[in-house]
């Protein structure tokens, strides 16, 4: 059993044994999960562990279940949950990257920080941004072109836009 779910949401309750693998980590931490077996993925309620079946599946992994209805059906369903555990550390950032989160935010501060947060890394340096206003992707060609400073790495995941932004000068 894999847990794609948010670590508040896991010390909150989750399956005994299962592996806790959060949605935005998957990929990074994909070594963890096993090869030999079928996995059955799990989320609060089917659309996340969806989205990382497919991503996952998409590096060669195989033999999923997505678990229909999450965690929300396990609980409705009266099977056990287990209590808050210690959470493994989410992996360091590469050290010439600095994740700047600003899901949640709306135009135009992701670039107003983005703008802030580039001056304090050395030139040759990254910042990963992330964000979920679909007007991040043009603020952030604008940011580009006006400051011109690099985008290196772009893509979208379940409604989160991620960007890695290098320092140029």
């Amino acid at each position: 059993m894999i847990d794609v779910r948010e670590p508040f949401e896991w010390l909150d309750g989750h399956i005994e044994g299962a592996l806790h693998l959060p949605m935005m980590e998957s990929l990074t931490r994909r070594d963890r999960v096993p090869l030999d077996r079928p996995k059955a993925v799990l989320c609060a309620g089917g659309l996340r562990s969806s989205t990382v079946i497919s991503a996952l599946k998409r590096h060669g992994i195989q033999h999923w279940y997505n678990v229909t209805g999450g965690m929300t059906a396990w609980v409705k369903s009266g099977y056990p949950v287990a209590g808050s555990t210690t959470l493994e550390p989410p992996p360091p950032p590469p050290p010439d990257r600095t994740t700047l989160d600003c899901r949640g935010l709306d135009c135009p501060l992701p670039v107003v920080k983005l703008g802030k947060a580039i001056k304090t890394v050395p030139p040759g340096a990254a910042i990963e941004l992330l964000a979920t206003d679909p007007g991040s992707v043009v603020d952030l060609e604008a940011f580009e072109k006006q400051s011109g400073h690099r985008i290196v790495e772009r893509g979208e995941s379940a409604g989160v836009f991620r960007f890695v932004v290098q320092r140029t000068k």
